[in-house]
């Protein structure tokens, strides 16, 4: 049951369930008629948890101690062969006491049984824990060019498949563009095309192929320490006020959709206003440019024709379209023309989801939600592919890309 659970399901809460044992135990009494013992137990060290993010007895023997398994003492056999029942408790580097109190239970325990000698056991016994241990290095080896892109690709992965994904022994195919990461992340971590005014200034940013919808290269941060592995990603955070960048999607493309405006020529006055509640209205110059085409309103991004614009289309019909493009900014105010502030904590917008809905209006009005993983290919050769979710809008998207 231990190995079915590490290779269908997983150590997770949502799998902590009678629904789950079941399967497993099913499962379990399938394979007990398939596989010999020995077949059983050599699988399930290939995929134990061995602390420090490795699995399997081999993968261990090689980051612990540099050597294969055949090539250990029965000191260092016998400490890997205790670690499985508590990886974290009897973990040699942060825990030596433990480690070396469940060695020595299982070097005895050999000796009980005649796998090894008297003289054999007083030596593995003498041995001190740390005799051999290597200098721990990363478990996996993730580019720090690529670090935020694939966090989330791992994180679609696992849920694609159901599994962990980096224990499964699976191959995870994903939309990365290398050429396109590696640019973003010279932009981002350089001085050659961007002046940064400090160390600590951030920058988020999502790259999306407009005709398939697949997040091609993503950047979350930057400087970065390089030992970082699957650090804090802001492009996917939603904490971020997108301000006149949400004009497009909260107010005109909802106009054009639901009639309000038929051409980008249509006008709009840029005069004295303000909001339902009274509140005035205001331009970041505080001017007015009198009547303008509903083009040169968002050319200019002019606040008072925008919210002009969401009070005709309205609030419910604004919301309707800007689910349909991944955005969730319920409850929606009439700020909501110029700003993606949103008192649901759940809501907001992001990088990536500002980068699909954006490719929309370059892709005849098909939304796709934004996707990191193509297929995830298991060890016996089955497979799972990613059904991009789309959605199709219409004259919205066309009138403001085209015009």
């Amino acid at each position: 049951m231990q190995l079915i659970k590490l290779g269908m399901f997983s150590t997770s809460k949502s799998d902590q369930n009678l629904k789950v044992k079941v399967q497993e135990a099913w499962l379990a009494l399938q394979l007990d008629q398939k596989w010999t013992k020995e077949q059983i137990f050599t699988a399930y060290v290939n995929k134990v948890n061995m602390a420090n993010g490795y699995y399997g007895m081999g993968t261990a023997a090689k980051a612990y101690y540099g050597k294969s398994l055949t090539e250990l003492s029965i000191a260092q056999i016998a400490l890997l062969a205790g670690m499985p029942q508590a990886p974290s408790t009897y973990n040699p580097y942060t825990n030596p006491s433990a480690a070396q109190y469940r060695r020595d239970l299982v070097i005895n325990a050999m000796y009980k049984y005649g796998k090894i000698t008297d003289a054999q056991k007083k030596e593995a016994l003498a041995t001190p824990i740390k005799s051999g241990l290597q200098t721990l290095t990363q478990s996996v080896s993730i580019p720090a060019f690529a670090d935020n892109f694939l966090k989330q690709a791992k994180a679609q992965a696992d849920k694609l498949a159901k599994v962990d994904t980096a224990t499964a022994g699976v191959k995870v195919y994903t939309t990365l563009d290398p050429n396109a990461q590696q640019n973003l992340y010279n932009i981002v971590n350089t001085d050659q095309y961007v002046t940064y005014p400090d160390k600590n200034f951030q920058v988020a940013s999502t790259l999306v192929n407009v005709q398939t919808g697949a997040v091609v290269a993503q950047i979350g941060m930057r400087n970065v320490p390089d030992n970082t592995t699957f650090g804090s990603n802001y492009a996917v955070q939603t904490d971020r006020d997108w301000g006149s960048a949400m004009k497009p999607l909260v107010d005109y493309g909802p106009a054009f959709e639901n009639g309000i405006y038929t051409s980008t020529s249509d006008t709009v006055v840029d005069g004295p206003s303000s909001y339902p509640d009274g509140t005035p209205l205001s331009n970041w110059d505080n001017t007015y440019l009198g009547t303008l085409t509903v083009k040169q309103a968002l050319d200019y991004s002019r606040n008072i024709p925008a919210v002009k614009t969401l009070i005709k289309v309205g609030l419910t019909d604004s919301n309707n379209f800007l689910q349909k493009v991944g955005i969730n900014l319920s409850p929606m105010v009439y700020a909501n023309a110029i700003s993606s502030h949103t008192s649901n904590a759940s809501g907001g917008a992001s990088s990536v989801s500002m980068a699909s809905a954006y490719a929309a209006f370059a892709n005849s009005g098909v939304y796709t939600k934004p996707f990191y993983v193509t297929k995830v290919v298991f060890p016996d050769g089955h497979e799972l592919d990613y059904k991009p979710e789309k959605n199709s809008s219409n004259e919205a998207f066309n009138c403001l890309y085209n015009n």
